[in-house]
């Protein structure tokens, strides 16, 4: 406020220093930091505790709590009973609480009398509220005593000011806890984790401060942002630093690459395939002539895998009901089973838990109570979504208790497991069958964990839940007991089933009388209709069909009367160019163009955006729904909200587009779909997956009856627009997805080719790919972020260590056993011939798929208790990350009886000693 003009530096002296006197002369009270989200702690808390405290600071992932001192220490010993991490802050009143609302009308009157309060020159963000300060909010003194009494909305402020842009945040004071909570803000992007600088070390990091302040400094300049060097500099003798001169040319850069030997045929015409590289599969595979790119999904009866060996422990979600009634068989096995049902809150029952539906705190402290019993679990089998009456949309007891029971698993470092998801009547195998679409979102985690966790293997098992309930729990318990060897298995009366792909005859399809085809002249409602395919459709329906189009997007059109100015101009943005110019060429082709702006997961902007079809033409043929939003981040990292962003234009957006067409005699909906729901589609598409996987489903549910609706499962289109779902990815690999979507992608004008063939079929479910699909799934089932990194580092291997880079910190030589067996698994990782204790772990070229796996290593390699991912970004360097290891802070890690886990930490260390020693040299 200060430095934006809001009050000079001497009111603002002067109110903080009278706001001090003003709060020493209240009660003491005290403050309590809790590493868990609000509703975790409230469950925790209970209603008459939480009802005597306050929350002074809300960061999303943890909160500080304020009250009297009873209340705050009776909140730190039921936080620590229920493991969830906590500690006391040292402060002598509660700071940003009720408590300090005595002083509030005082403070407000002094400020009206002694301080002149302007409008701010400079935006900066409220802490009161959470977005931009105006002059309004500011300049009334009541506000002052706000700031004083209410909650700090860290959380908010976060969230917009990482929305504005690639700012560059700098935080100011001791530690570096705030830009820790920064880079793991959900808003937060991997590019955007160097803009976040720190002015001094964090609390585990023993370097000079005068040396951190150098870095900080030198980071800074490094992002663009000018420095006064002079004022640096300067000191009370006048001493200046002498300056180095540099060469006046450009150092110049020459990339010398090693060509790949061919690989040579395994057989006639076959490429023989490294599947201990399966990125090697994707330019192995031939791109396919055109007509052989569509295949539709089949079941294929096959009889039950061989059994497995018995698990020693089961973890099983279930509930009252037909949940209960399958796993009975299973209870009466040798290996202990523990039940987990949905409640209000975590607590523990009488024979097992129960926890909130998405709760992955609730999960966690799960696995620590059965890991203190020597009960870890091996086998995990959800059953949530398994009854009839269970709501299969129920997204906090389906998708988002899976990312749970994931982030769980892999925080609390649980050896190798199995997740077995049972669902009912999620897949269309029989003639008959009735389809719950929303059971379908469950293949996205399905698909995704073991890419995402490798040692994790999945299975869904779809059930009929019109057979017999003794016949189905039969054959579900002898799935059970099989290996999970096919990840997607359905039992129908008593049946074992899989799914395969046919190739479906385009040359048949292009002979024999459509089933549906386009109308010349017709009008069609396009969604999504102004992003890159959406529009890519419009422009063809228009230059083939002369077409009526109403296209639906987030973002308005200007007038179609300005359209030629805002080409002409060079101020115009890239995007808004490509819109107008798409736009244009679809009514210079003989179509008729009207935009709706909204958002598809809404029913009234959908029914607006439909009635504007029929307003303006009297009549809609058909829809094609392209609207979707690109997944970014791994599972570990993402928040139900994440994921729910992702789902909203497919899940919602299709059931409002069935509504609004209910009573609308269309000849088709088209749900534009992605080979992901088969492949999953990579580390980071967890959502993308479950989304696409959804309208697969819902096509198959037959929910316009009469009428044509068909989901399309797309592969790789040569359109490059979303590359936000590489972020996570190193740049080598990023420039290779590139390359692959340019030579073997879908062209535009095939893509509208296959289109109309789909509709001539008439088939609900079809995959277009470009390349042998079936062979592209099994690929898929062997990629992992384990795999990709071993791709990464073979080729590493092959050129040899690179040398450290050049960063802002000079290189210091790891000197502890932990720091050196972080540092050698980073140097492995990284390609380097070296890394010392100080150099941060994303300048170095670390990202969040590289970090996954280095968590898992140096947990191995260190024989750690608990080692939790979010760590790498809480602790960035070899020097802070080892402390961490060797003295885990107890807001993260779990209490444990005996000796202390970093007591352990450290015996287990210096036990590896000599072998770490070894593996350096080696």
């Amino acid at each position: 406020a200060c430095l934006s003009g809001v009050l000079s530096l001497t009111d603002a002296l002067r109110l903080v220093a009278h706001r001090a006197e003003l709060i020493a002369a209240l009660p003491g009270g005290a403050m309590l930091a809790a590493g868990a989200d609000e509703s975790r702690v409230h469950d925790v808390l209970g209603a008459e505790l939480v009802a005597e405290l306050d929350v002074a600071v809300r960061t999303g992932s943890q909160l500080v709590l304020a009250g009297a001192e009873p209340a705050i220490e009776a909140a730190r010993a039921s936080l620590v009973a229920a493991e969830v991490g906590c500690r006391r802050l040292r402060t002598t009143h509660a700071f940003h609480s009720r408590m300090l609302l005595p002083a509030a009308a005082e403070l407000t009157d002094w400020v009206a009398a002694n301080v002149t309060l302007n409008a701010p020159t400079l935006p900066y963000l409220s802490n009161v509220t959470g977005e931009l300060a105006t002059e309004k909010l500011v300049t009334d003194p009541g506000y002052w005593a706000r700031h004083m009494c209410e909650t700090v909305q860290f959380d908010s402020g976060l969230a917009h000011v990482l929305g504005a842009g690639d700012l560059v945040l700098l935080e100011l004071g001791a530690g570096q806890s705030l830009g820790a909570l920064t880079r793991g803000h959900p808003a937060c992007r991997p590019a955007q984790f160097p803009l976040v600088v720190a002015t001094l070390p964090a609390a585990a990091d023993r370097r000079d401060v005068h040396l951190a302040l150098a870095e900080s400094v030198g980071r800074l300049w490094l992002t663009g942002v000018p420095i006064d060097w002079p004022a640096l500099h300067a000191d009370d003798a006048g001493w200046t630093p002498g300056r180095v001169p540099l060469p006046t040319y450009p150092f110049e850069r020459q990339e010398y690459w090693l060509e790949a030997e061919p690989t040579a045929p395994a057989g006639a015409g076959q490429p023989a395939f490294d599947f201990d590289d399966p990125t090697s599969i994707l330019t192995a595979l031939p791109k396919l002539p055109e007509e052989h790119w569509t295949t539709v999904p089949v079941w294929q009866q096959t009889m039950p895998r061989p059994a497995a060996p018995e698990a020693s422990s089961w973890l099983v979600f279930t509930d009252v009901g037909r949940a209960d009634e399958l796993v009975a068989p299973l209870r009466g096995a040798a290996a202990p089973v523990t039940l987990v049902r949905p409640g209000q809150a975590f607590a523990e029952t009488a024979d097992g838990f129960t926890v909130r539906p998405g709760s992955a705190p609730d999960v966690v402290a799960v696995l620590r109570a059965l890991a203190r019993e020597g009960r870890s679990p091996q086998r995990v089998i959800h059953l949530w979504t398994a009854d009839a009456h269970a709501d299969a949309d129920d997204l906090p007891r389906g998708l988002h208790t899976l990312l749970a029971i994931a982030q769980a698993a892999a925080d609390q470092g649980l050896p190798p497991w199995t997740l077995d998801v049972v669902t009912s009547d999620g897949q269309r195998v029989l003639p008959g069958d009735r389809v719950r679409p929303g059971t379908g979102t469950l293949v996205g985690p399905t698909r995704l964990i073991p890419v995402e966790y490798p040692g994790v293997r999945t299975r869904l098992i779809d059930i009929d839940i019109d057979t017999d309930p003794a016949t189905t729990a039969r054959t579900l318990l002898a799935e059970l007991r099989g290996d999970p060897v096919d990840q997607i298995v359905a039992l129908r009366g008593g049946r074992r089933w899989v799914p395969g792909y046919d190739v479906l005859d385009a040359t048949r399809l292009d002979e024999a009388p459509p089933v549906v085809s386009i109308r010349p002249g017709g009008s069609y409602l396009v969604t999504g209709g102004l992003g890159g395919i959406g529009l890519a459709m419009a422009g063809r329906l228009a230059q083939t069909y002369r077409a009526r189009l109403v296209l639906m997007g987030r973002t308005p059109i200007p007038p179609r009367e300005q359209w030629g100015a805002i080409l002409a101009a060079d101020t115009t943005a890239p995007e808004v160019r490509r819109r107008i110019e798409g736009l244009t060429r679809a009514v210079a082709a003989g179509g008729d163009v009207v935009t709706v702006a909204g958002d598809v997961s809404r029913p009234a902007d959908v029914r607006r955006a439909v009635n504007a079809a029929l307003e303006s033409y009297g009549e809609l043929h058909g829809v094609l729904h392209c609207a979707g939003v690109p997944a970014v981040g791994l599972m570990q990292f993402k928040t139900p909200a994440d994921m729910d962003k992702v789902l909203a234009p497919k899940v919602a957006g299709s059931r409002a587009l069935v509504e609004a067409l209910s009573d609308v005699p269309v000849d088709f909906l088209v749900l534009f779909s992605s080979t992901t729901s088969a492949t999953g589609g990579g580390a980071g598409q967890v959502d993308y997956c479950a989304a696409n996987a959804f309208l697969d489903a819902y096509a198959q549910s037959d929910p316009l009856p009469g009428r044509l609706v068909t989901s399309i499962d797309w592969g790789e289109w040569t359109w490059n627009g979303w590359t936000t779902g590489l972020d996570s990815y190193d740049e080598g690999s990023k420039d290779f997805f590139t390359t692959y979507r340019a030579t073997f992608g879908i062209g535009f004008d095939e893509g509208f080719r296959t289109l109309e063939r789909v509709l001539a079929g008439g088939e609900p479910h079809v995959v277009v790919s470009t390349q042998d699909f079936p062979t592209l799934v099994a690929m898929s089932r062997r990629s992992s972020i384990q795999s990709h990194q071993a791709t990464v580092k073979k080729a590493r291997l092959a050129l040899g260590a690179h040398p450290r880079p050049e960063l802002s910190t000079g290189y210091v030589e790891p000197q502890t056993p932990a720091e050196q067996a972080i540092a050698t698994v980073w140097t492995e990782a990284l390609g380097l011939d070296r890394v010392g204790v100080h150099d941060n772990f994303f300048e170095l070229g670390g990202n969040s798929l590289i970090g996954m796996e280095i968590i898992a290593q140096i947990r191995a390699a260190l024989a750690l208790d608990y080692l939790p991912p979010h760590l790498l970004y809480e602790a960035p360097t070899v020097a802070a990350l080892a402390a961490a290891a060797e003295q885990p802070d107890e807001t993260s890690a779990p209490d444990t009886p005996g000796p202390s886990a970093g007591d352990r930490n450290r015996s287990r260390i210096e036990a590896r000693r000599s072998s770490l020693r070894t593996r350096r040299t080696a």
